[in-house]
């Protein structure tokens, strides 16, 4: 019987071989990263298949090496190089396949989240869109919302129950001709950011909109007193207790309904697990104003001064300081707490990009672990390599800087409320984010 030399060599060298293709392929559509070209989680998706079609191939190249290395008849060289092969192909692919794992293992996805509660806004054929939302075609009975809404110790309301001067807000302005998206708007998307307070609000509620376009992160403070319309109720309510009453589906049908976006996917953290992630990054500096650090350096816990260390101007905080110091209620306005929201999550993301690239997947696994997200792990890779690595430059905006509104008390004592039109508000938002690729239907004249 003839022996065919090296037949099991060449087998594994090819198998070693071959393992490459299918990553390589898939790594391939992650290139050009650029404005018009950034990766999806399907492409994250193809690349963590082709990791375990190159850990599998890898593998029989080194069972067929190891057989012909101890085959008689065989000759050793060819092997020996594909043994080598096949290992170094074997530990690449399996070091990617763990650090994978070993971030998003502990992601914490949201299961329950309804994409039929999230009243998506949709443009026709020819780019135009409705920025006033169409009244709830079915709503809740009202006695079972206010039999949630008192063990929640919530209220809802009708227009009827706010003064005449908050109501003259809500209708200062009408559009003149629709409003259209030019092609090319749908590579702008939107996320909304939701900070939980203890009881299951959402304290702090921010639009996040990610321009590939024009390479910018724009970051949207929402007011959580809006006063806003609940579409499964068909009544009024704060908008911070939508995410209380109903979760995630809720919260966001809720703004998407108000202000006719398009938000499909959401983050959530506690407020108090900010203090975590901080403190992760090594702390944050922000520009502590005279109010602020007057209050908090006075501030007694335990009948200690525990920030009694900080100082005006540039400051760097700890995680502790940093989240009482974005929640400070007592030394000023609803406004100015908004823009400390924004000033530590702008001073965040710029502490995570200077951070060294070997601890991102510690910072990163840590992260998933205090955050509930509706994305998926590859869609959520995509996201934060486009945002770390992107070159985008990051904006700020303080809604109600941008609006005009009514703020006072009405409803239950001390239920304090802003008031605005929001279609108007809807346009104002859709001119910043879209920039030309919008096209505005108001004149802009009261």
């Amino acid at each position: 019987m003839n022996k065919k030399p090296n037949a099991l060599g060449r087998w594994a060298i090819l198998a070693a071989l071959l393992s490459c293709i299918p990553f390589f392929a898939a790594l391939g559509n992650l290139l050009p990263f650029n404005a018009t070209s950034t990766p999806s989680g399907q492409d994250f998706r193809l690349v963590i298949a082709g990791a375990w079609a190159m850990l599998s191939l890898a593998l029989c190249g080194l069972v067929l090496s190891v057989m012909g290395f101890f085959r008689k008849g065989e000759r050793k060289g060819l092997s020996v190089w594909a043994c080598t092969l096949s290992l170094l192909f074997l530990l690449f692919s399996g070091s990617l396949l763990f650090s994978y794992y070993y971030v998003f293992d502990a992601m914490n996805q949201d299961a329950t989240f309804s994409e039929d509660e999230l009243h998506v806004a949709t443009t026709e054929a020819d780019g135009m869109i409705d920025l006033t939302p169409e009244p709830p075609e079915s709503t809740l009975p009202p006695e079972e919302v206010q039999k949630q809404l008192q063990i929640l110790e919530m209220e809802h309301l009708v227009n009827e129950d706010a003064p005449k001067e908050a109501l003259a807000y809500m209708d200062r302005y009408d559009p003149i001709y629709y409003s259209v998206l030019l092609p090319g708007a749908e590579k702008i998307r939107n996320y909304l950011l939701f900070g939980l307070d203890d009881v299951g609000s959402s304290d702090s509620i921010l639009l996040i909109s990610m321009d590939s376009l024009h390479k910018k992160i724009k970051m949207f403070s929402i007011p959580r007193d809006s006063y806003a319309c609940i579409p499964q109720w068909g009544k009024y309510t704060k908008l911070t207790y939508a995410y209380r009453y109903g979760g995630a589906s809720m919260a966001v049908g809720t703004f998407n309904y108000n202000l006719s976006m398009n938000v499909a996917d959401y983050f959530t953290v506690r407020l108090d697990d900010v203090e975590d992630i901080i403190d992760l990054v090594g702390g944050v500096t922000v520009n502590m104003g005279h109010a602020e650090w007057s209050y908090m350096t006075q501030c007694r816990f335990d009948g200690q001064l525990k920030f009694a260390h900080l100082n005006k101007g540039p400051c760097h905080l700890d995680g502790e300081a940093a989240v009482y110091y974005m929640r400070l209620r007592e030394t000023d306005s609803e406004v100015r707490r908004m823009e400390r929201q924004r000033e530590v999550l702008h001073a965040l993301y710029t502490q995570v990009r200077c951070t060294p690239i070997e601890k991102y997947p510690e910072l990163a696994r840590s992260s998933m672990e205090l955050c509930t997200s509706s994305m998926d792990s590859y869609s959520l890779l995509a996201l934060a390599l486009e945002a770390a690595m992107g070159g985008y430059t990051m904006e700020q905006y303080g809604l109600v800087d941008l609006i005009e509104y009514w703020a006072g008390s009405f409803g239950l004592p001390d239920s304090y409320y802003i008031v605005y039109d929001w279609d108007h508000t809807a346009d104002t938002l859709y001119r910043l984010i879209y920039e030309e690729y919008y096209v505005s239907g108001y004149s802009d004249k009261p």
